[in-house]
């Protein structure tokens, strides 16, 4: 009798053993095992599980683009590259309004000829009433767009028979974009004329 239960306690020590064992390797757990888990561990540990966020560059706020430009040379007002994108830029404009009309392909070749150069003026120092337009575009980016003074660029045209060109530039993206104000005469849209640079 006696060696009948110390061969029962010694086969339960074995087992208990083994499962010991298997604990410490890590292995799964048995049938046996995973009943003994409630419901609610079983709930606590499912939130416990990281979820990968998802990402859709659709959503990215416009804002968070701003100021990631990259060895780009920030653009300046009497910079020849600048002018020919100007250039280029109120070229296609004006291709597009002049159509059959001879008024038209004239007065953009007025334009064209008289550009000139450009020259850099205070952001922070502009007076709205030297030009509305340009004084609105400053405001809007500003405050609608969040860019700072310090990231501006104004360029205003030197030579000008009426009204002056100006040019507001500010980081976009990887890139430059700018506006050209006072083109067409008629339009107090700061957005109507854009380019990006380069």
């Amino acid at each position: 009798m006696l060696k009948e239960k110390l061969r029962l306690i010694f086969c339960t020590l074995i087992l208990l053993s083994a499962a010991a064992s298997a604990a410490a390797q890590g292995n799964p757990p048995t049938m046996e095992q995973k009943a003994e888990t409630s419901d609610e561990t079983v709930v606590q540990n499912e939130f416990d599980v990281p979820v990968a966020e998802e990402t859709n560059p659709e959503f990215y706020d416009k804002n968070e683009q701003l100021g990631q430009i990259r060895d780009i040379t920030p653009p300046q007002c009497s910079s020849p590259q600048l002018l020919a994108k100007v250039r280029e830029r109120i070229f296609q404009h004006m291709d597009a309004l002049t159509a059959k009309s001879t008024l038209a392909k004239r007065e953009k070749a007025l334009i064209l000829a008289n550009l000139g150069e450009f020259s850099e003026v205070s952001v922070e120092n502009f007076n709205p009433e030297t030009d509305y337009n340009t004084a609105n575009a400053l405001i809007m980016l500003k405050i609608n767009e969040k860019i700072p003074e310090s990231d501006i660029l104004l360029c205003r045209q030197n030579k000008a028979a009426d009204r002056p060109i100006y040019l507001v530039i500010y980081p976009y993206a990887d890139n430059y974009q700018g506006y050209i104000i006072n083109l067409d005469k008629n339009s107090i849209d700061y957005k109507d004329i854009s380019f990006i640079y380069p």
